[in-house]
């Protein structure tokens, strides 16, 4: 049985034209600062949730074109990669083999969410040509129409960098403790801890 939602909540018709956000809010269509017909409830409210400290990523079709994106997610893929309009797949090239690609198309595909905890990516987010290491805990959820299919997606994206560099750095401090009171032990009394 398909998804459907009620009137209140279903947004009509296909897709949104690609809207960019990297300026103060939601923008409407051609760039303008007019309210966008296409967004519902409160446009400040919206705008205010679109602008949150996590990066969010909308894709339209089984292709994931990126039809907008956030300042923290441009923040985060590098601020002069133009992706609004893009395939994901050729936007982000340098996401091969990392499994990101293949989880949008399994969100797309079986209509349901995905998320991951602190997955390790490389990006290339300066585009120096080197890549940056990143941990990234994510929640993919799939957009219906009005008929209950899959037509795009929507991605909010946390980057855990720091807390996960911080845990790795504690506990290789709490292994080289564990190590240096193993030794102690064992040459201040001779006993071999196992």
């Amino acid at each position: 049985m398909a998804h459907t939602r009620s009137p209140e909540t279903s947004p009509p018709g296909p897709i949104p034209a690609p809207i960019d956000s990297g300026g103060s809010g939601v923008t409407g269509p051609g760039g303008s600062d007019a309210p966008d017909p296409r967004v519902f409830g409160c446009p400040n409210a919206v705008a205010a949730c679109f602008e949150e400290p996590a990066a969010v990523f909308v894709f339209s079709g089984p292709d994931h074109v990126f039809t907008a994106v956030n300042r923290a997610a441009r923040a985060m893929i590098g601020p002069d990669r133009e992706v609004v309009g893009r395939r994901y797949r050729e936007a982000i090239p340098e996401s091969a083999g990392q499994r990101m690609a293949e989880l949008l198309d399994d969100a797309y595909k079986t209509g349901s969410p995905v998320s991951g905890q602190e997955w390790r990516v490389l990006l290339d987010n300066d585009a120096d040509g080197e890549l940056e290491e990143l941990y990234l805990t994510f929640t993919v959820v799939p957009i219906r129409d009005a008929d209950g299919e899959v037509t795009g997606l929507v991605a909010h994206v946390l980057d855990v960098t720091p807390a996960v560099c911080a845990r790795h750095a504690a506990e290789a401090q709490a292994t080289a403790f564990e190590n240096r009171y193993g030794l102690f032990v064992q040459a201040a009394f001779g006993i071999d801890q196992c």
